[in-house]
């Protein structure tokens, strides 16, 4: 007995869970015996129906579980109203939409199944020949794009805008600029009212260097819609102190597209290119920045990024010509002194070094930079002033405090040297290893 009631009180369970979380309630009388949804959960329950035989219902159901993710159910259900009332799926519209299902369950290959299959069936619907195409693109399959975007336009070259403007993108990816001008000038004669296909063009225009073009086109778009250009500089602003270079660099490409010599996003774009250590990128925008704006800050900038790649001899020049703009600029002679130090040119760097501390006393840099020259020079003691004078703008300084010990331990001055290994030891970051054990081992030697 106690079984048979468990049994009664699931059913009466499943038939409630089932009959709140359907629309089939809204058609049945729950107390009508003749046409009772009791009785008909019932038959479901044994049959193995889901709910209802209504395909419309079906489908309502269908839309509501894509609108919670639940996409393998969603499709199935489709699946079912269709088996129940294909004449209801086709005359609402709702089988050329069928695909996009299969796209949110991320299952494309499905996709592009039922899309050929439709096609088969209609091999003179134009839309579905664009909508496969969509789905290749998105695989980054153009080849596959192109070709059915060509079907497309054979079907229909008249009306059929979309198909051009997505085979001109694919040229356009492939350097194809004035096959991919053409396309988008018939996409522009069938819709000239949809500023997307202007805003292709004026790229295009900008990949051909013809900027007066481009220029007209940019016009015209913020005539139409003033605010249709994201503030594409901001984004990449954001995006670079999220430290994702990369999606700043791709902002900052898009801002360039409209406004092509902007000093701002050229140099933004450069760092953001130091940061991922694209050096050759880096140095060819502040290059550009130097042609358009040459002052102390773009030679300097440049000669920066030359740094990076070795470009030594290269970089001297524009850290000169930098001073040439402005001859109290210290960076310019501290960084021109460190290339001239990477050459050996010690008397060079001397000078250098000697110049930019005289221009700006008081920044630990260049105190520290000519310190590591003197001891280069095993001038050890001058090595020692300076870096006492770096220490003094730069207390706590752990690299400074390390080489102070080593100079001292080339005079010969255990205390000092024990005192400031010591001192090192204190403040030295966790993953310095190597340099760690190398002061406690010498404390240890100094000591006995």
């Amino acid at each position: 007995m106690k079984k048979v009631l468990i049994t009664i009180l699931t059913i009466f369970l499943a038939f409630l869970t089932s009959y709140y979380t359907t629309d089939a309630h809204k058609k049945q009388n729950l107390f009508d015996i003749g046409n009772s949804n009791l009785i008909y959960k019932l038959q479901c329950l044994f049959t193995g129906e889901t709910d209802t035989t209504d395909a419309k219902s079906i489908y309502i159901r269908a839309t509501q579980r894509i609108d919670y993710q639940e996409y393998e159910l969603a499709i199935k259900d489709l699946d079912k109203a269709l088996k129940l009332d294909s004449n209801f799926i086709y005359s609402e519209g709702i089988y050329s939409d069928y695909y996009t299902y299969y796209l949110q369950a991320q299952d494309t290959l499905k996709a592009i199944e039922f899309l050929k299959n439709f096609i088969s069936k209609d091999q003179y619907n134009y839309d579905s020949y664009n909508k496969i195409a969509d789905v290749y693109i998105q695989l980054h399959d153009f080849k596959s794009a192109e070709l059915y975007l060509q079907n497309s336009i054979r079907i229909n070259s008249d009306y059929n805008a979309d198909a051009f403007s997505k085979l001109s993108k694919i040229k356009y990816k492939y350097e194809k600029y004035e096959e991919a001008l053409n396309l988008i000038n018939k996409a522009i004669a069938i819709n000239n009212y949809y500023t997307d296909y202007y805003d292709i063009r004026r790229l295009i225009y900008i990949k051909l260097n013809k900027l007066d073009l481009a220029k007209a086109d940019y016009d015209y778009i913020i005539s139409q819609d003033y605010n249709y250009f994201p503030d594409y500089y901001e984004k990449g602003k954001g995006e670079e102190n999220k430290k994702n270079y990369q999606g700043a660099i791709e902002n900052y490409k898009l801002a360039l597209s409209i406004s092509k010599i902007d000093r701002n996003i050229l140099e933004k774009r450069a760092w953001a290119y130091i940061s991922i250590k694209q050096y050759d990128s880096a140095c060819f925008d502040f290059d550009t920045v130097a042609k358009y704006y040459p002052d102390r800050t773009s030679f300097f900038n440049k000669a920066y990024a030359e740094d990076y790649l070795d470009k030594i001899e290269e970089a001297i020049a524009d850290y000169s010509t930098s001073i040439g703009y402005d001859s109290t600029y210290y960076l310019s002679f501290m960084n021109r002194g460190y290339e001239y130090y990477r050459l050996k040119k010690y008397e060079n760097a001397e000078k250098d070094y000697t110049k930019s501390i005289n221009s700006k006393s008081d920044y630990y840099l260049h105190y520290y930079n000519r310190g590591l020259l003197y001891f280069e020079l095993k001038k050890y003691l001058a090595a020692i002033f300076d870096y006492q004078k770096a220490l003094l703008y730069s207390p706590g300084n752990s690299d400074i405090t390390y080489d102070i010990a080593l100079a001292y331990d080339k005079l010969e001055n255990k205390k000092s040297t024990i005192e400031y290994f010591n001192k090192y030891l204190k403040i030295a970051p966790v993953k310095e290893y190597k340099r760690k054990e190398y002061a406690g081992k010498r404390i240890e030697e100094l000591s006995k």
